[in-house]
């Protein structure tokens, strides 16, 4: 995770996918075989990921166009195969069936994030794949208009659903018709960040928000104003390994760390009081007590 090496550091156990989990702030570059994980912690870090594989630049004005080319290009690639499944006269539910999960499902990702900024080209440009798939197909699909709508109505059943995790997020302004936007400060960073990176574009992978909001919620017990990065990589690790080990972790009751690839004993770490350090330690000492993790100091 962060800046942590990797390389000198791991045993060979045989087939093995790696996951870097990372913020802009401690990027660095990865191999091809890497998945990068981002943890976003502020809005411009997901503002920052495009960037960083296309332009070098962050555009406040959060039209998208980059992204919504490299939809296109993606998209169109697999265009290509209905293509080829409908010269083989496969039946129509069949075409259907692939067009939702390999085309559709790419054009409308995060679709709310995005579909609403962007100038007209853009938007024609992504429903012309819509038509050309319909037309492969031989029935009408959804176009990216109705699909973008879909995906905002689901708002509503989260504002009434008081168990969803997103329940407390969406906090209306009289006289209701539009929500609070959430604090924060995306202005600036603490440190200077890589405006481009070098991973594995088809790799990527964003950490849940939601579960971020879990794990501050159920396992900070309102220690710290969020979790550090290393806790996140636990949790993401106790849901998808088998068997969790941990190396270099641990904090002094203030939160300074100390890391295996640093030779940082006894020297003053770098402050991080805004994680709950020392709550977080005793956390993974639990872990370790009751099996569930093993850890090496």
């Amino acid at each position: 995770m962060n800046r942590a090496p990797t390389r000198g550091f791991e045993e060979d156990v045989g087939a093995r996918t790696t996951h870097h989990l990372m913020y802009p702030e401690s990027a660095v570059n990865l191999d091809n075989d890497t998945n990068l994980v981002l943890i976003p912690y502020k809005t411009q870090d997901l503002q920052w990921l495009i960037s960083a594989f296309t332009t070098g630049t962050i555009k406040h004005k959060l039209r998208f166009e980059a992204n919504c080319e490299a939809v296109y290009k993606k998209a169109n690639q697999r265009l290509h195969c209905l293509r080829k499944l409908s010269s083989f006269h496969i039946d129509r539910k069949m075409l259907t069936m692939f067009y939702r999960c390999f085309i559709e499902s790419v054009i409308s990702f995060c679709l709310v994030s995005w579909f609403s900024n962007l100038p007209l080209k853009n938007k024609n440009s992504l429903n012309q794949i819509v038509r050309w798939a319909s037309r492969l197909i031989g029935e009408p699909h959804l176009n990216l208009e109705t699909l973008y709508t879909r995906q905002l109505q689901r708002l509503v059943g989260y504002i009434k659903d008081g168990s969803h995790p997103l329940h407390g997020e969406f906090q209306p302004l009289p006289p209701g018709r539009r929500f609070k936007m959430p604090a924060g400060n995306t202005k600036s960073t603490y440190q200077p960040v890589m405006s481009r990176i070098k991973a594995n574009r088809e790799k990527v992978q964003i950490f849940s928000p939601t579960f971020m909001k879990y794990t501050k919620d159920n396992w900070m017990d309102k220690h710290g104003r969020y979790p550090s990065t290393g806790f996140f990589s636990l949790l993401f690790a106790l849901h998808i390994c088998d068997e969790v080990s941990v190396f270099g972790y641990g904090a002094d009751k203030h939160g300074n760390w100390h890391h295996y690839f640093e030779d940082n004993v006894g020297n003053g770490f770098r402050k991080t009081g805004v994680h709950g350090g020392e709550h977080e330690y005793n956390m993974m000492v639990r872990l370790n007590a009751t099996n569930k993790i093993r850890m090496f100091s």
